[in-house]
C-alpha cells in the first residue's frame, strides 16, 4: 500500500526507510529504482536522514548496475570500514532496481549472513510489490480504454433517435415549404427555392448517416442477464461515487441471495448478514406483496428497537462521497440512491449482444436513478416467464399519467425531471434489435416500472 500512487523517488525512499526500521543497526540504508526512462537512489543513514556522503555515489549508479560497477561500489565502501550487501529487486526478466544495506565490516559473519537473508526476503517483497503496482496500474488503464468506448458507444446509440428526430423535422419543414411555394405567386416562389434545396442535402446527410448505422449486426449470442445487470450497476456507482463527477451517488444495497422459483412469487428475499451484525441480533425485514402495496420501506431492525416500533438510519454512501440532493442535509435523508437487485436463480440466458444489454440495462437504471429522489430506491428486478426473460426496472421517481405512459419512450417526452429522452428512446431501439418488447406502468405506491421481455436462449 505504501508504495500505490507514489512517485518513483517517493517509492525509493520509502523502501530504504524500510530496511533502517528491520535493520536499525546497518551504517546506510540505500535503494535504486529505475522505471525504465529515469532511475532513482534514497540513501539514509542510521537517523534516517539523507546519507549526504554517499547520496551522490549511489545516485550515479544504474537501477541495473554491471558487475564491474557494483565492484567498484563495493571497494569504496569496504575504504571506509563498510561492508555493502546488494540484492537485486526484479521478477522473472524484469528488473526494477536494487537494495543494499552497509554493515560494519567486523560483525560476526553469522549476522552478515542474517543480514543477507533479510535484504533478499525484503528485494523479493519488494518487487513483488512493484510488478502488483505495475498490473494494477496496467489494468486501470485498461479499464479507462473500455470506458472510453462505452461511452463512445453510448454517444453512437443516442445519435439514432436524435436522427430519427432531425429526420422528421426536416420532413415537415420540406412539406410547408411545398405548401407555401403552391400559395405563394410564381415570381415569390424562387426565393424558396435555397431553403428547399438545403433543407433536401440535410435529410440526405441524415438519410447517408442512417444507412451508415445500419451496417450488419454481430449475431446474436446466450448472454447472461444477470451478469451484465451486476456490471452495469457496479460501474455507475462507481462513476457517481468519483467527486468530479458531480453526480448524486447510487448505494448498491446488500444483495440477498438468487430468488428461487417459490421465493420469487412470494416476493421474498433475505440479505446475508455480518458476524457483528449476527451477534447483536439484527434481521432484515422482508417486503411482502401486501406491505410492498402499502408502501412500507425496507428497513434494518434490532430486537429491541423493533419492540419499540424504531428503525436505524437509512443506509448512506461509502465514506460520506458525493453531492447531496437538495434538502438532504437537513432532512436526515442520506445523500443518493439506493440500488436494490434481486435476481432470479433459474434465469436463462438471452440471445442478444453484450453491447447492445450493456447499454440498455445502463441507459434505464441510470434514467430510474435519475428521476427518483434523495433516499430512495430503484428496485432491479430478473425473471423467467416461459420462453422469455423478463427484467423489471422499478423507481420511486414521480408518477406519469396512465394516457402518458405509453410516451415515455419518446424523444420529446416531458414531465419527469431528470429524464432523458434521447437514452429512454434508444432503449426502445435496442429492444427492437434484441426481437423483444418493451413497456412502462405505474408502479403501486408511486413511481414508474419499466418491463423489458427479452428471448431467452433455450435448448
Amino acid at each position: 500500500g505504501a508504495l500505490r500512487a507514489a512517485s518513483l523517488p517517493q517509492r525509493a525512499a520509502r523502501l530504504a526507510d524500510a530496511l533502517r526500521l528491520l535493520w536499525p543497526e546497518a551504517s546506510l540504508y540505500a535503494c535504486l529504482l529505475g522505471d525504465g526512462s529515469s532511475s532513482h537512489a534514497a540513501v539514509l543513514d542510521q537517523a534516517g536522514g539523507p546519507h549526504a556522503e554517499w547520496s551522490e555515489v549511489f545516485r550515479g549508479v544504474s537501477s541495473r548496475p554491471a558487475p564491474a560497477e557494483l565492484e567498484g561500489l563495493i571497494e569504496a565502501l569496504r575504504a571506509r570500514g563498510i561492508t555493502l550487501v546488494a540484492e537485486e529487486v526484479g521478477v522473472g526478466e524484469s528488473h526494477q532496481g536494487l537494495l543494499a544495506l552497509g554493515i560494519s565490516a567486523d560483525v560476526p559473519d553469522d549476522l552478515a549472513t542474517c543480514a543477507r537473508a533479510l535484504l533478499a526476503v525484503c528485494a523479493g517483497q519488494a518487487a513483488l510489490a512493484l510488478e502488483l503496482e505495475a498490473q494494477r496500474a496496467e489494468r486501470q488503464a485498461l479499464q479507462d480504454q473500455v470506458a472510453g468506448l462505452r461511452w463512445l458507444a453510448a454517444v453512437g446509440e443516442l445519435a439514432g433517435p436524435m436522427a430519427h428526430e432531425f429526420n422528421n423535422f426536416l420532413n415537415v419543414l420540406l412539406l410547408h415549404l411545398a405548401v407555401l411555394e403552391h400559395e405563394l405567386p410564381e415570381n415569390l416562389r424562387s426565393e424558396l427555392a435555397q431553403i428547399r434545396k438545403q433543407g433536401k442535402e440535410a435529410a440526405a446527410l441524415i438519410g447517408r448517416w442512417q444507412q451508415y448505422r445500419r451496417r450488419p449486426q454481430p449475431e446474436s449470442r446466450p448472454v447472461d442477464l444477470n451478469r451484465v445487470v451486476r456490471e452495469v450497476v457496479r460501474s455507475l456507482a462507481e462513476e457517481t461515487s468519483l467527486s468530479y463527477a458531480g453526480l448524486r451517488p447510487l448505494i448498491i444495497a446488500p444483495s440477498p441471495p438468487p430468488l428461487s422459483p417459490a421465493s420469487g412469487e412470494r416476493g421474498e428475499g433475505l440479505a446475508p448478514l455480518s458476524p457483528a451484525k449476527e451477534e447483536r441480533g439484527e434481521e432484515l425485514a422482508l417486503l411482502s406483496p401486501a406491505k410492498e402495496e402499502r408502501g412500507e420501506e425496507l428497513a434494518l431492525l434490532s430486537p429491541a428497537k423493533e419492540e419499540r416500533g424504531e428503525e436505524l438510519a437509512p443506509l448512506s454512501p461509502p465514506g460520506g462521497r458525493g453531492v447531496r440532493g437538495e434538502g438532504a442535509a437537513d432532512s436526515g435523508v442520506p445523500a443518493g440512491v439506493v440500488v436494490r437487485l434481486e435476481l432470479a436463480a433459474d434465469l436463462p440466458p438471452v440471445l442478444g449482444g453484450t453491447g447492445d444489454l450493456d447499454r440498455l440495462c445502463a441507459f434505464l437504471v441510470g434514467n430510474a436513478a435519475a428521476v427518483t429522489p434523495d433516499g430512495g430506491e430503484v428496485l432491479v428486478r430478473t425473471a423467467r416467464a416461459a420462453d422469455q426473460v423478463l427484467l423489471r426496472i422499478e423507481d420511486s421517481g414521480p408518477d406519469v399519467a396512465p394516457g402518458l405512459l405509453g410516451q415515455v419512450f419518446e424523444v420529446s417526452a416531458a414531465g419527469r425531471v431528470g429524464a432523458n429522452g434521447l437514452e429512454l428512446a434508444a432503449c426502445r431501439s435496442i429492444v427492437r434489435r434484441l426481437q423483444g418488447g418493451i413497456r412502462a406502468e405505474s408502479r403501486a405506491g408511486g413511481g414508474v416500472a419499466v418491463i423489458v421481455e427479452l428471448p431467452a436462449a433455450l435448448g
